[in-house]
């Protein structure tokens, strides 16, 4: 224990102005020691207690702790106004002219956010002038095959369609659904969902399989799961191996649908079936989708179609590669040989 000589000593030791000051503080200063070391602190606002004994203090059994707050200590140096747990100092000028400038620099990003995302579609940043040099030929239809789970219409599908309606007037390319039928949702998970669509054919007439999902409480649980865990949830995809298939949850039932809603995520697999492969790379999408068009043209005019007993064909891109499958036929045999290259598909 600390002697009582001591202890009076210490609690004597004061400043000028006949207030307390800490031990090891230099009079008319406001350091405070810390184990050996010296910290500057407001000497209003000072926290600490002595820390810092003379090694030849007499009776003491153990060093006192490191650092002990003494709030009412603190607070017995302000003046009466302020010595009050819910008190709040006044703010500097400076203090508000900084909030001020923080304020207006979150305004201007927000802005700016906005400004960008005018100029954006669901894939990346649109290039106006890039994307209008191009000739992107007559208008021509790609031929959809819709598919719609139980508690799903045709209305439903077509509201979510629209979102392709502003894009089609600059490509001049539209879409024309050539059936509806149900198909009854089987899968849970994004993987098992694409696995029992991709095995639909494209049969005599259709260009692309669009499904569309509706919810269950499934669904609910997962999303909220989701959120907590950081897990992602896939609201829509397109096969990798011809961008001839894809899905879209149809139905709101999630926080992330907030965001990514079924309208916006229609227009973004749009995108990927009808020949962009990547995301935020709209200058590599424009020329997809202008050869595409080009080489169905070409295909036409050439009699190919009534050679191979097919309707025109949309044509698509392998594995999301530069290598064309140009008919319904091609498709169909890369899906049963999906992994190999392109090339080699159409060598077949």
């Amino acid at each position: 224990m600390m002697p009582a000589a001591n202890n009076r000593a210490h609690r004597e030791m004061r400043s000028d102005e006949g207030a307390p000051l800490v031990a090891g503080c230099t009079r008319g200063t406001d350091r405070c020691c810390e184990s050996g070391t010296s910290q500057i602190a407001p000497y209003r606002h000072i926290e600490c207690v002595a820390t810092q004994y003379a090694a030849d203090q007499s009776g003491m059994d153990t060093a006192p702790p490191p650092r002990v707050i003494n709030q009412q200590y603190r607070l017995s140096r302000l003046p009466d106004h302020e010595a009050s747990a819910d008190y709040a100092p006044r703010r500097s000028r400076a203090d508000l002219m900084l909030a001020a400038c923080r304020r207006t620099v979150t305004a201007l990003a927000i802005i700016a956010i906005a400004a960008l995302c005018a100029s954006c579609t669901s894939m990346g940043l649109d290039h106006p002038s890039v994307r209008d040099s191009i000739n992107y030929g007559p208008p021509e239809n790609v031929r959809m095959c819709i598919y719609l789970d139980k508690g799903l219409t045709p209305a439903d599908a077509d509201n979510l369609l629209d979102s392709w309606n502003a894009e089609a007037r600059i490509y001049n390319l539209y879409l024309q659904p050539v059936s509806y039928k149900t198909l009854p949702r089987e899968g849970f998970f994004h993987g098992e969902i694409m696995d029992e669509i991709s095995q639909i054919p494209l049969g005599n007439s259709c260009d692309r399989v669009l499904y569309f999902v509706n919810r269950n409480v499934g669904d609910v649980a997962y999303g909220l799961f989701a959120i907590g865990s950081g897990m992602p949830e896939i609201l829509g995809e397109v096969d990798d191996a011809t961008l001839t298939h894809g899905f879209v949850v149809a139905r709101r039932a999630t926080v992330n649908q907030i965001v990514m809603t079924p309208y916006g995520v229609t227009e973004h697999e749009l995108f990927h079936l009808l020949g962009c492969p990547k995301h935020f790379d709209m200058d590599d999408c424009y020329e997809r989708i202008a050869d595409l068009k080009l080489a169905e043209r070409k295909l036409v005019a050439q009699g190919y179609f009534g050679q191979h007993d097919e309707l025109p064909f949309y044509p698509t891109f392998a594995s999301r590669t530069d290598s064309m499958l140009i008919s319904r036929h091609q498709v169909s045999e890369y899906q049963a040989f999906d992994g190999i290259t392109g090339a080699a598909a159409l060598a077949r």
